[in-house]
């Protein structure tokens, strides 16, 4: 793996142990890692500062995230559900630098997504067939939060696996990381480790000097849009679809709002660059129409071409107050 030297790098782990009930499993693990134990206060160890759990109803599902006491850090915000699938933290990361601050937040997404997001470098043997739903959903909420599997940017032709499946005689690489674009420079590693002690290796990611990651802008909703008939048309289609594919009785009514929350916004960041390809394309195409227009009644001084001319550029008037509206918006 790599090495952390100083106080504004950052080392994170995933690892789907397959189980910790075991005591001597569970230290091998934690040796393994160099980092705390507790099963909620079980992975909890000397190095360990803060572990966050979500536990779930039985044995076969639980996640927790063992942070390192030397990680001076604030959490904003914790979301988990009851079935131990996933844990949300929010987190701000202090560091003893004089006025830093962090208006934004950078994402980092880690663990066993169980799925393939690449079926020709994450797989042993090629598979046929379409791909499911699931994958596609993955790749949409990727491209919608502007993530990036880390592991393939630095290693862009590379082939290493994270899980081997005896059945099926395949190795296949289901464990990601998914992070910020932003945050991609600033990757010293990204690596695979061995399949010893689970059926799954753990996932390593090493940043490097944090404090010159670009802060993120605070996202804001345009509301310029609300005019906008046909996102007013998407959100309404987006929430019944949100609605349908996601059964409210699999977690609090809190945890089901913040992910539509989530899930809208990601759709609303998508939309935004589809409208404004549109709106430069038809700014352009008026464009040529009013130099055109000027061009024949600077001959005729006709009374019909001079209504064009002023029906064209009120057209481009309201497009260009909308692009005004929006510089504004964001520099706000």
């Amino acid at each position: 793996h790599c090495n952390i030297d100083r106080q504004t790098d950052f080392k994170t782990a995933s690892w789907n142990v397959k189980g910790l009930n075991n005591g001597i499993k569970r230290k091998k693990i934690l040796t393994y890692l160099k980092l705390p134990r507790s099963e909620a206060l079980k992975l909890k160890c000397s190095w360990a500062g803060k572990v966050f759990s979500s536990p779930g109803a039985g044995k076969s599902r639980a996640v927790s995230v063992l942070i390192h006491k030397a990680v001076s850090f604030t959490e904003t915000k914790v979301i988990t559900d009851k079935e131990g699938r996933f844990i949300l933290l929010s987190i701000y990361r202090s560091i003893y630098v004089p006025t830093l601050t962090y208006e934004g937040a950078q994402i980092v997404v880690g663990g066993d997504f169980n799925q393939i997001l690449d079926q020709d470098l994450d797989r042993s043997l090629p598979r046929t067939g379409t791909e499911s739903k699931s994958v596609v959903a993955t790749r949409q909420m990727t491209s919608d939060l502007g993530l990036n599997d880390i592991w393939q940017t630095i290693h862009p032709e590379g082939r290493e696996y994270s899980f081997y499946s005896p059945p099926h005689n395949v190795y296949t690489r289901i464990d990601y990381f998914l992070i910020s674009e932003a945050l991609v420079n600033n990757s010293i590693d990204s690596s695979v480790g061995n399949i010893v002690f689970s059926d799954h290796a753990p996932s390593f990611l090493c940043l490097g000097n944090i404090l010159q990651i670009p802060q993120s802008r605070r996202w804001r909703l345009n509301v310029s849009l609300i005019k906008d008939s046909g996102f007013i048309k998407l959100i309404r289609d987006e929430i019944q679809f949100y609605k349908q594919t996601n059964n409210r009785e699999d977690t609090t009514l809190a945890t089901w709002w913040d992910a539509m929350k989530a899930y809208l916004r990601g759709r609303i960041i998508s939309y935004a660059p589809f409208k404004k390809k549109a709106a430069n394309k038809n700014i352009i195409k008026l464009e040529a129409k009013l130099k055109a227009l000027e061009s024949v009644h600077s001959h005729t001084k006709d009374r019909v071409t001079l209504n064009k001319i002023v029906k064209v550029k009120y057209e481009l008037n309201v497009l260009y107050n909308r692009k005004a509206e929006y510089a504004l918006f964001h520099r706000s």
